[in-house]
């Protein structure tokens, strides 16, 4: 077993232009890597030149709202990022976008709530996750990766989709989303600009509770059947036994997504004991793991790492 640039997605968090005065302020905050959308061509240059070949495309938007709907907008960092690129790059790159509300909405949650955000309306952000799609699909996205981990988000995608003449953009769900404690680097960036309500993020209403083994399974079967090209588990290092068992199961790619809290405790690991391998050999050590365990993609942070050190050993 092995790893390869092939086998990595790399995660981008785009933000409007007009923003890049927070550049630091987001860049300082973890590690994720980060681009403006009129300048996103640059980093994916430098990547296409290493051997990688599929981005996803995070977003932050001018403005939020109760709602989220700029998410949806057709000028916004997403949609105009998607763009860039494939004007750029073509068939050479896939493109694939983050569909949800998440970081465009004040209450930080998935699906849209009420104004106590005590509760979602799944059928109401559906219809937000069909609109948000659509825009990624005309801006030119390969696959569209919804992670609002809302009841039938895939089949309304697809059906949407299709109906608007884009049946040719896959769909790389979010299947097995677990409300996790190792999302806060990456929440913290995303709403490092932001003067809204005080996030307390408590998303197990909808995301899957990580001691339930049989529910991951039972959401990514049913995002298969509604027509998922791609299904992933989110996060991995902890969940291997279900990457593994999964993977028996079932005959589409699956994805697996090493999250930002995993990543700076690999980082972090570094600075403890004594006698230590380095950080490269860490790296690959879990990254390894994980593609033993049987998962045909790894979407994660860590890939700047890992790229890197092959550029060194390449030069």
């Amino acid at each position: 077993m092995s790893i390869t640039v092939s086998d990595l997605i790399i995660p981008i968090l785009v933000y409007p232009g007009s923003m890049k005065h927070l550049v630091f302020d987001i860049q300082k905050s973890g590690p994720i890597l980060t681009s403006s959308d009129d300048e996103i061509c640059l980093p994916v240059t430098d990547l296409v030149n290493i051997g990688i070949t599929d981005v996803l495309l995070f977003g932050l938007p001018y403005r939020r709202d109760e709602c989220g709907t700029s998410a949806a907008d057709n000028s916004g960092a997403v949609q105009i990022a998607a763009k860039e690129i494939k004007r750029d790059f073509g068939s050479s790159v896939n493109v694939i976008t983050d569909v949800c509300v998440c970081q465009y909405n004040f209450s930080g949650h998935c699906g849209i709530s009420d104004n106590n955000y005590g509760r979602i309306d799944n059928f109401r952000s559906l219809d937000l996750l069909q609109e948000i799609a659509i825009s990624h699909a005309r801006s030119g996205a390969d696959f569209v990766a919804p992670s609002s981990m809302m009841d039938g988000q895939v089949e309304s995608i697809r059906q949407a989709l299709d109906s608007c003449g884009f049946g040719a953009v896959k769909i790389m769900s979010y299947s097995a989303k677990h409300a996790s404690s190792l999302y806060g680097p990456f929440r913290s960036v995303a709403f490092s600009s932001s003067k809204s309500h005080d996030l307390a993020f408590g998303k197990s209403a909808y995301q899957l509770p990580y001691s339930n083994r049989r529910e991951a399974i039972r959401e990514i079967e049913q995002d298969i059947s509604e027509g998922a090209n791609m299904v992933m588990i989110k996060p991995t290092l902890w969940y291997l036994d279900l990457v593994y068992e999964v993977k028996k199961m079932i005959d589409v790619p699956l994805v697996v997504q090493l999250v930002s809290g995993e990543y700076l405790m690999l980082r972090k690991g570094e600075r403890i004991g004594g006698n230590n391998p380095g950080r490269f050999d860490k790296l690959i050590e879990s990254l390894i793991s994980v593609r033993r365990a049987g998962s045909d993609r790894v979407i994660t942070y860590a890939t700047m790492d890992f790229l890197r050190q092959v550029t060194k050993q390449l030069s």
